[in-house]
């Protein structure tokens, strides 16, 4: 008997590792080798005359794992423009390389499929550029990211949130996200808007200790200093 409770333990034991594995493996995802055809976007330069912006071309069908190019013509790819990607039902898994800086108003809004985004350089976020996204549940919130607009990821499925060096948070930008539970602010954040994190259940927050504007209170909400 002694025996048979030991064999189960190390099975549950190895299924357990398993499935950690099968995260770190999702988490890790080498996106580079699959680079999606430019024949279905189209490219506008951008005002600097040095940099395109990106949008699907209508009527294409977008597969589920997209990887933007970087580069079109010589030149950078800098930006997802202003409904881009809008009601994008395809598309599950969605990686913008370095040379993205910027993402445009409403850019991903209503793409209901869309779980995760691996981004390495965003330093905007626009007003309702995930706006109803509600399976996206994975997002590079790296230290290049500053500024997240008005409703950006409201009525996403993000569990929780941990901010690296964002320095303003809109408005109502994780507006009715019902399944988040927990929330780190950095030291970086001096602004969060009105109701920026309303409608979302129990939140709990966790602020660093050296920022200048804001703090946890005693049930673990965020407050004013």
């Amino acid at each position: 008997m002694k025996l048979k409770f030991i064999t189960l333990i190390s099975v549950l034991c190895v299924g357990v590792f398993a499935l950690c594995s099968c995260n770190i493996g999702i988490a890790k995802k080498d996106y580079s080798k699959t680079v999606t055809d430019v024949s279905l976007f189209e490219f506008t330069l951008n005002s600097d005359g040095e940099t395109y912006g990106i949008t699907v071309k209508e009527g294409a069908e977008l597969p589920e794992i997209v990887n933007l190019p970087s580069a079109y013509s010589g030149k950078p790819v800098t930006a997802v423009l202003t409904e881009g990607f809008k009601n994008i039902s395809s598309v599950k898994e969605i990686y913008l390389p370095g040379s993205f800086t910027f993402i445009g108003s409403s850019a991903f809004v209503g793409c209901k499929n869309l779980t995760t985004v691996k981004a390495e350089n965003l330093s905007k976020i626009s007003a309702n550029a995930f706006f109803g996204c509600s399976s996206l549940r994975y997002f590079d919130f790296t230290d290049a990211v500053k500024e997240i607009g008005d409703y950006a990821f409201s009525e996403t499925a993000f569990y929780e949130l941990s901010f690296k060096a964002v320095e303003k948070i809109g408005a109502k930008a994780f507006y009715k996200c019902d399944k988040l539970h927990n929330v780190y602010i950095p030291e970086t954040t001096v602004y969060i808007g009105e109701d920026a994190f309303s409608k979302t259940g129990n939140v709990l927050f966790d602020v660093s200790s050296s920022n200048p504007v804001y703090q946890k209170d005693a049930n673990g909400k965020i407050v004013e200093k």
